[in-house]
Formats: structure tokens, C-alpha cells, sequence
């Protein structure tokens, strides 16, 4: 199994099932990795001790526990940029369900080896009642399955389901990993009603409401008839689509397609198709028609061109082609019927075709299966798979070869213009003048096609290719000045995220003490460089300490910790925050008396809800009420103090912190507050605290294009200057700033 799902385990644990303790004693309990590969291939039983183990920790019962992480799996999704693809997935639950295969099918370039899913409705399924057929090489997994369809329902849809698994049984579909679970799903699907507002009782008619869009219009049931009689005088009472149906419950269903579904829209069925077969087969020159011995009954033209002993009438479809998708699944007819909803990859198998084919990369094969329901055959509609010119090149195709309905041209015409207006780009900067005819002349002239102008032409790609990295890296350093990483990796996909809530975090407001008079006696120039210097040492301490500034205003400082992808350990890197700040603040005097600056800070740990707030300027903002007690702690502290809520204090006991007894304050809005100040923590140096070198108390400094000015400290071991630290919590890419030593957390 990919690493993707453990890691929506891992998430779907840390946020709605207990945090990081949880996460760890259920890593400890499993005796697996705490983190995950998204493109590493986990053995299946690291999944299974996972599931189990969480619930005998949780103390809930398998299929709850699964159903919660199919719910949140679809909010994983769209939260990691898949909303717009499954929001347009169809227009009803059903449709929804019968493109899932698809979705699934786009990914088999990043997952080849994937075994995936398949979903089937039954052929008379409806929008409000279907039948779900849902094959899955993972035993177990069905309640994933309910709870994400609930939901997609639910938001989507604005559809209540409720999904009972009719039998569950194992099916085997190849040789070599071919055995399925295969759960059956009966579902009803009722619309949400919405909360209708009334301003008051109604006086008229007129101000009832009527419901009239769940009813069927007399007109529609008048157009039914007179298609109905049209039929029967045109085709026999044996046509009617009811009378082809023997059960009742069929024919119900019939009939509500014919009205409920259609809604006064009456399809137009011909008696005959006026396309004789030799057109079919011209227009759709890659089809194939089997019967259900597998049979090949009819080809299309293309096909018989490269394979001329398909045209026999005892042709097996196994003699000709081999499945590459679904993947680890037997090409036979009743696969065929259980996945008839897979987008179908075939490879022509080059022992049947011509010899000249032998030296040349296989020719696939892309598309869908049709039923025929009136003799149970198989259409298999389907086009060369090309994904560049290159690609037709070695097969020795031509782009006449793809029929012209097909989008694979639309695809090819594309890569070939945005490759051409790359090259012209290129070629126009080579050409170092502004002037259009001396562009021109440099484009002819590089035109050429010489050894020299293509190594040119590779050359300035790849000056452009680090120019753009380089541009990269700078918006990226940018975002991560005002938000955090995980945000920064949704904004990059032009996702803006919705809300988010922490049950457990910390918060830290800090502002200098004095302030107001320094401003008042002191110049804008000292002030400025005031603030620019504190707030430079600030932003380094909560680098070391993983924590994150959301905002400075003035001499004011807002820090949290516990969001974004380190959620563990809060309230003791927020303390230590505290304590960094504090000591450096102590480095820079006050303009006025000549005194070290002195902080007055407020912090306090529960939860809060954050967000990010415009498109233009993303602006990441904190709400709830951590922030606001943080707030009002910093206001009732005292100078140069660090004043700690109890819910602080009681994260923080037992550990290394030192605390005084304040007692209790009168704390506006939430009456009297048993508060505390932190002193130190015995655990660790100033120099720690601040992120400092031990080696000559001096900072560690690197950048500047990359190079390292002095020594750097990774475990304790001091490094050349030419050498670069890995990558890490404190390791960082160029950005002209001074690194630091992170501190470790257990």
C-alpha cells in the first residue's frame, strides 16, 4: 500500500482523534515509522496494526472509527487543492460515484504499481436509489468508502444517504494478487431540506409554499403518452419499454426514468441507425466488439491494418491484446462487466502483429467499455495512447492516424506550440538586441540548426530553469514570512484554505515597557531602529523554537505555536519563546536612560481558530479565545515578567520550567484567575534559548549567494565553511538572514 493513506491516518488522528500524544502511542504500539512516504510502498499489515491499535486506544469500534476517516478523507482531499475536480465530478451522487474509477485512473502515472478501487452502480440505478458494487484489494477498508460517499453527498449535493452493505464476499480476478473484496452497498438518497425563514404568518395563498418542484407536471405526463402511443403504432405493444420488463420493480423503474428523471423531456429513440457498418468501422477505427466468449466479432479499421489476422471469426480477444489497466486483473468477460467502468488500457501484443513492428515500442490502446444490452456485447471504444510527438514518432505513427475526434490531437498540437514558443523565447534573448529585424536576423541565424547554437540555445535553458528556481525560492521565503509552511504549500497550488480549529494550542503577546514614552521623547529614526532590532532578534527566536509570528504592530508581538505541521510540544516551545525573547531584549538599550529594554508577556494555552483572510495578499489571522487571555495576561503582567495562564502552568509541571506563585487576579471578563510567572528553565542555556553558538558566543552566519562566512554547528560537531547544514528545522536556503541552532525537542 502507497504511504498516502497512512498519511491521511497520521492526519486524520493528530487533528480529530487526540493530537500528537495519541499519534505517538499509537506509532509505539504499532511498531511503525511516525511519518510516511507518500510515493513508498508500506506493507499492508503496518496499516492494519495502525487501525487496530488506534482502536483499543480511542475505545471506538472499527466501522465508526472508519467511517470518521472517510469523512475526513474527502476534507484531506479538497484541502490539498482536489476540491474543484470532485465539487464537477457529476451533478448527482450517482454520477459522482460512477467517475471515481476515472480519478483513479489519472494517477496511474504517479502510483503504476497501485491496485486501486473500482466503484460500479448497477445499470438501473437512479439518483435518489442505487446499487454500489465496490471492489478493493484491501480487506476491510468498506467503511472508508461510506463515510467519504456521506460526506461528498452532504457537501456536494446537499443529499442525506443511508448506505447498508447488502453482502460482502471475496472474488478472485487474476492469477497473481487478483483476489477482491467485493461489498455490496444499498443506498437511498433523501435532499437535505433547507430551513425555510418565514417573516411572519401567512395571510395569503399565494404565501404557501407549493412544492411544485417534487411533483410531475401534467404536461410531462401528456408528452409520455404520446411518445408511448407513437411506439406502440410504429413498433408493436412489444417495444414499450415497460413490457420489456417482467418484474415490477423493474418496470417502476422504468417509468421513473421516463418521468421523474427526464422531467417532461422525452428522448428520441430511432428505429434504425442510419450508419452501415463499413462507416462504423472507418469512424471508430481503433473499437473492438467481443461477444461474452471474448470473440472478436468486429474491429475497426486501424486495427485490421495492423493486426490482419484479427479480421478472423474465431479471433480471441486474449490473442491480440494484453490489459495493462486496471492493473492486476484478468482479461476476461466478467471482469470486463466488474469494472466496466475503468477507463481500459490494452496493449496489442506485437507476436500478432506485422514484423515490422518488432523493433518498436508497444502500441496501447485507451478507452471505454460499452455494454450491448441487447445481445450482452462488449464495445470497447477506444484511441492510440500518445502523450508527445516523440511517442507517434517511435511507432511510426502519424497524426493522421489519430482519429479527428479525438482530444489526443488537441493534446499533441498543444505540447508542440508551447515547445515552439519556448524555443522562440529563447532564441529572441540570444539575439541581445531590442531592435525587431536584428531579432529577426538572430532568429534566422540560430535557426540554423548548428551543434553550436542548440548547445546555446540547452545553455540558456538551463540559466533560465536556476532564475526561475531562484524566483521560486524567493515568493517562497516570502509566504513563510507572514504564513505558515503547510498554508504556503496550499497558496502555491492557488488553493486558499477555509478555517481551521485547534483543541490544543498556545499563544504569546509581548510588548515593550515604556513604550509610549520612548516614542514621546525620542526620534522616528531611534524608534524605527528600535523595533527593526528586536524585531530581528524575535523573528530568529521563533525559528529556533518552531514557533510562528502571526503579526507585529508597533511594540506589539503576537507568537503561537501548536497549527500548521508542528503541533507537538506548544506550550513548551511558546515557553521558551518567552524566555528567548526576554534575554535578548536584554541586548539592546533604551534610548532614553541607557537601561536594557524590558518585555512584559502574556501566554496562555487552549484552543483556537485560524484562517486566511484575502486573495490578492493572503493574510494569516488568529481568533479565539487563546489569543485574547494571551492578550489580557501581557496587560496585567509586570515589566521584564513572562505571566503564564493555568492551563500553561499545567502543561509545563513536572518539566524542567520554574515557576512563582502569583496568585490569584482579577482578570476583566473572566473573573478571579490563578496566574503564575515563569522564571527560567533549568533545562537549557540562555544561548540555547536564543539559538546561539557555543563556540565564541557568537551567531552562526551563512548566505549571501550560498556562501557560509563562518563555521556552522550540526550535533554538536563544528562543520567547514564550505561545506552546507541538511535540511531541517533550522536548516535554511539562501535569504540573506543569519541561521541559528535549533533547539531539540523530545
Amino acid at each position: 500500500m502507497y504511504g498516502h493513506f497512512n498519511l491521511v491516518f497520521r492526519s486524520f488522528i493528530i487533528e480529530r482523534q487526540g493530537g500528537e500524544q495519541v499519534w505517538e502511542k499509537i506509532v509505539a504500539q504499532s511498531k511503525c515509522e511516525p511519518d510516511f512516504d507518500n510515493n513508498y510502498v508500506y506493507d499492508e499489515d503496518i496499516t492494519d496494526r495502525m487501525i487496530t491499535r488506534s482502536i483499543d486506544i480511542l475505545g471506538l469500534p472499527r466501522e465508526p472509527l472508519l467511517e470518521m476517516l472517510g469523512e475526513y478523507y474527502l476534507i484531506y482531499m479538497q484541502k490539498r487543492g482536489y476540491d474543484e475536480m470532485l465539487r464537477n465530478l457529476g451533478s448527482n451522487i450517482l454520477e459522482f460515484l460512477q467517475n471515481l474509477d476515472s480519478v483513479h485512473g489519472l494517477s496511474r502515472r504517479d502510483y503504476p504499481d497501485m491496485v486501486a478501487p473500482s466503484f460500479r452502480c448497477d445499470e438501473g440505478s437512479v439518483s435518489d436509489r442505487m446499487v454500489l458494487h465496490y471492489y478493493s484489494a484491501r480487506k476491510g477498508l468498506y467503511p472508508v468508502v461510506k463515510g467519504l460517499t456521506v460526506e461528498a453527498a452532504k457537501a456536494f449535493y446537499k443529499m442525506q444517504l443511508q448506505m447498508d452493505v447488502q453482502k460482502i464476499e471475496t472474488e478472485c480476478v487474476a492469477d497473481e494478487r487478483g483476489e477482491r473484496e467485493h461489498v455490496t452497498f444499498d443506498i437511498i438518497a433523501k435532499k437535505i431540506k433547507e430551513q425555510v425563514v418565514q417573516e411572519g404568518p401567512p395571510t395569503f395563498i399565494a404565501q404557501t409554499k407549493k412544492h411544485s418542484e417534487r411533483q410531475i407536471l401534467q404536461e410531462d405526463v401528456e408528452a409520455v403518452k404520446l411518445k408511448l402511443e407513437q411506439i406502440r403504432k410504429e413498433l408493436g405493444e412489444g417495444a414499450l419499454p415497460l413490457n420489456r420488463k417482467k418484474t415490477v420493480k423493474a418496470r417502476w423503474r422504468i417509468a421513473v426514468k421516463i418521468t421523474a428523471m427526464h422531467k417532461g423531456f422525452v428522448p428520441n429513440y430511432p428505429p434504425s441507425l442510419p450508419i452501415n457498418p463499413r462507416m462504423f468501422i472507418e469512424i471508430f477505427p481503433y473499437h473492438v466488439t467481443l461477444d461474452k466468449d471474448l470473440k472478436i466479432v468486429q474491429s475497426g479499421l486501424k486495427l485490421q491494418i495492423l493486426m490482419p489476422n484479427i479480421r478472423s471469426r474465431q479471433a480471441l480477444l486474449t490473442d491480440f491484446f494484453t490489459i495493462r489497466y486496471p492493473n492486476c486483473v484478468d482479461l476476461t468477460y466478467k471482469n470486463i462487466e466488474r469494472f466496466v467502468l475503468c477507463p481500459f488500457i490494452l496493449e496489442l501484443r506485437k507476436d500478432a502483429m506485422e514484423e515490422n513492428w518488432s523493433d518498436r515500442p508497444a502500441l496501447q490502446i485507451k478507452g471505454q467499455m460499452f455494454l450491448l444490452r441487447d445481445n450482452g456485447f462488449y464495445v470497447f471504444i477506444a484511441s492510440p495512447v500518445a502523450h508527445s510527438w516523440a511517442d507517434l514518432e517511435n511507432r511510426k505513427l502519424k497524426f493522421a492516424d489519430i482519429p479527428m475526434w479525438d482530444v489526443t490531437r488537441d493534446f499533441l498540437v498543444a505540447d508542440l506550440e508551447y515547445r515552439k514558443c519556448l524555443e522562440n523565447n529563447v532564441r529572441t534573448s540570444l539575439g541581445g538586441s531590442t531592435n525587431n529585424r536584428a531579432r529577426r536576423i538572430s532568429n534566422q541565424s540560430v535557426g540554423r540548426g548548428s551543434m553550436a547554437d542548440d548547445a546555446a540555445v540547452k545553455e540558456r535553458l538551463n540559466r533560465m530553469q536556476k532564475e526561475l528556481d531562484n524566483e521560486r525560492q524567493r515568493s517562497n521565503t516570502l509566504y513563510l514570512a507572514f504564513l505558515p509552511k503547510d498554508v504556503v504549500d496550499l497558496v502555491h497550488r492557488g488553493h486558499i484554505p477555509c478555517g481551521e480549529f485547534y483543541n490544543q494550542a498556545s499563544a504569546l503577546f509581548c510588548d515593550v515597557v515604556h513604550f509610549l514614552p520612548m516614542v514621546a521623547k525620542c526620534s522616528p529614526a531611534e524608534i524605527v531602529g528600535i523595533l527593526n532590532s528586536l524585531q530581528a532578534k524575535f523573528d530568529k527566536v521563533t525559528r529556533v523554537h518552531n514557533s510562528f509570528k502571526v503579526e507585529s504592530i508597533g511594540d506589539a508581538y503576537l507568537v503561537i505555536a501548536g497549527v500548521g505541521e508542528k503541533k507537538e510540544s506548544h506550550a513548551e516551545r511558546i515557553a521558551n519563546t518567552a524566555l528567548g525573547m526576554v534575554v535578548t531584549a536584554r541586548e539592546i538599550r533604551s534610548p532614553l536612560d541607557g537601561d536594557p529594554i524590558q518585555l512584559r508577556i502574556g501566554v496562555h494555552t487552549g484552543s483556537l481558530v485560524t484562517g486566511i483572510i484575502g486573495h490578492k495578499v493572503p493574510r494569516f489571522v488568529v481568533m479565539g479565545e487563546t489569543s485574547v487571555v494571551a492578550s489580557k495576561l501581557e496587560s496585567h503582567g509586570e515589566p521584564g515578567k513572562i505571566h503564564v495562564s493555568p492551563t500553561t502552568y499545567r502543561a509545563l509541571q513536572n518539566k524542567s520550567f520554574v515557576f512563582v506563585d502569583r496568585g490569584k487576579i482579577e482578570l476583566r471578563g473572566y473573573g478571579p484567575l490563578q496566574t503564575y510567572f515563569l522564571v527560567r528553565n533549568e533545562g537549557a542555556t540562555d544561548d540555547e534559548l536564543i539559538g546561539r553558538s557555543k563556540f565564541g558566543n557568537q551567531d552562526i552566519t551563512y548566505i549571501n549567494e550560498g556562501k557560509v562566512d563562518t563555521p556552522f554547528v550540526k550535533g554538536n560537531k563544528v562543520h567547514p565553511a564550505n561545506e552546507s547544514p541538511s535540511s531541517g528545522v533550522g536548516s535554511r536556503t539562501a535569504t540573506g538572514e543569519s541561521d541559528f541552532t535549533p533547539f531539540q525537542y523530545k
